[in-house]
């Protein structure tokens, strides 16, 4: 993925499957949820550089896969103190409301 983002000029982005403390117990999440921090431990030889999102305060990872830099992000929201505290995103769901924070259902309202 890392070569493939470096060829086409992207980032790549890989975003680790969340849920809340009750849905930590289910079958899906259980077969799911694959810890990003073992992937980025496999990374650490490969880090050109480094820089920061200043939304969620998360690492941007410069990395040299072959000849060529690509960014890698990883979004790990489980248990990150960090990854809501400047969140200032508005959701539109397919049911035509709005909605702050994905972890919160009392927080969606309609615009129709």
């Amino acid at each position: 993925m890392m070569i493939f983002a470096s060829e086409k000029g992207g980032i790549l982005q890989l975003i680790e499957y969340e849920t809340d403390r009750n849905g930590e117990n289910t079958e899906d999440f259980r077969r799911y949820h694959y810890d990003l921090r073992n992937i980025e431990k496999r990374l650490e030889d490969k880090i050109v550089g480094v820089s920061y999102n200043s939304l969620h305060h998360r690492k941007k990872y410069r990395v040299n896969p072959r000849s060529t830099e690509v960014e890698v992000e990883l979004v790990m929201p489980m248990r990150n103190p960090y990854f809501c505290n400047n969140c200032i995103r508005l959701r539109v769901t397919s049911k035509c409301q709005f909605q702050t924070c994905l972890n919160r259902k009392d927080q969606a309202f309609s615009f129709r």
